[in-house]
This record gives C-alpha cells, structure tokens and sequence, in this order.
C-alpha cells in the first residue's frame, strides 16, 4: 500500500470516529416523555454541573412509603445555567423542592425538569420563571451629533 493510501485510510478512519459523538446526542423526547409531567416534594442530595447537562440528585418519599434515595433528574446545559445567572451555590443540598418533571420512558425514577420551586424561601426555577439574573445594562445616552470637520478651502 501505498504512503498516499495509507494517509487517505487514516484520514478516513478518524474523521469517521470524529463523527461519532455528533450521533450520539439524542433528543429528549427519545429519552423523557413530554406529554406527561410529573410532580413532589424532593429532597435535593447532590448537583452534578457537569457536560453536557447538569444532573440534580433528590431523594423522594413514594406513595407506598417507602424513599426513594437517588432520583436524578436532568436540566439544561452548563453554559445556560450560568447564562441565566445560577451557580453551584444557587441550590442548597438538603433544602426540600416541589419538583416538576417529565418522566422517563423507561419507568425509571426522574427525567428531565420543567420546574423547581424552593420550599425555603419560595423561588421558581424553570422553564418560564425569573431566573434571578441581574438585570441587563441600561442603555447608553445617546452619541452626541458631530459636525463634519474638513480642512479643505475650495
């Protein structure tokens, strides 16, 4: 085989792995079923910030009683969550939340959330809410009108 050959195989194989990590990205409704939202009153245990998505822990009393100890339920990606102005230390671990929630379709507990509202002190969080942000920069006066300055004598 040639050298030319063997560097066009090579340059194939890896822009076809290189590829792979795009088609694995799946769509939410793939994974969570939309139609349907769940609601209750969790616990939050633990906050994953990490890519792409960050990932909320909660533990879950369920109607039989029994608890629930990890219900992970994903949101948004990092670079949102910090455009919106939340941080990891917008969400206490040990605070109770009322937990809204698209369900998974595979029967497992979590999926992806709609809300979060703060039992504490009252705050949502979520799809449509304040996000607490700072407000945007006011708007600069506007440039003062300058005359034309020529040098030219005609």
């Amino acid at each position: 085989m040639s050298t030319k050959s063997t560097a066009f195989a090579a340059a194939t194989v890896c822009l076809t792995l290189a590829g792979g990590p795009a088609n694995a990205h799946h769509s939410i409704q793939a994974v969570v079923d939309t139609s349907k939202t769940l609601q209750g009153e969790m616990v939050l245990t633990k906050v994953d910030w990490v890519n792409p998505h960050a990932w909320f822990h909660f533990s879950m009393t369920k109607s039989d009683g029994s608890v629930a100890k990890d219900v992970m339920v994903e949101w948004m990606g990092l670079s949102g969550l910090h455009q919106l102005g939340y941080s990891a230390e917008t969400f206490v671990v040990g605070r109770t939340f009322r937990v809204a929630y698209n369900p998974n379709r595979d029967g497992s507990l979590g999926g992806h959330l709609v809300s979060l509202m703060d039992e504490t002190n009252g705050r949502m969080y979520g799809r449509g809410f304040d996000t607490g942000a700072p407000p945007p920069p006011p708007t600069p006066p506007p440039r003062p009108q300058l005359r034309p300055v020529t040098n030219a004598s005609y």
